[in-house]
């Protein structure tokens, strides 16, 4: 999937991609872990 984006977009963009998919991840992840505590 790296691969992918780096050839499809610019550095700047891809690190602004990249920073924005982890925060989802995070997110996703407190959801879930949120539903499981519940």
């Amino acid at each position: 999937m790296d691969k992918y984006f780096s050839g499809l977009v610019p550095g700047p963009y891809k690190n602004q991609f990249v920073k924005e998919e982890k925060k989802r991840l995070k997110f996703k992840n407190s959801l879930m872990l949120l539903s499981i505590w519940k």
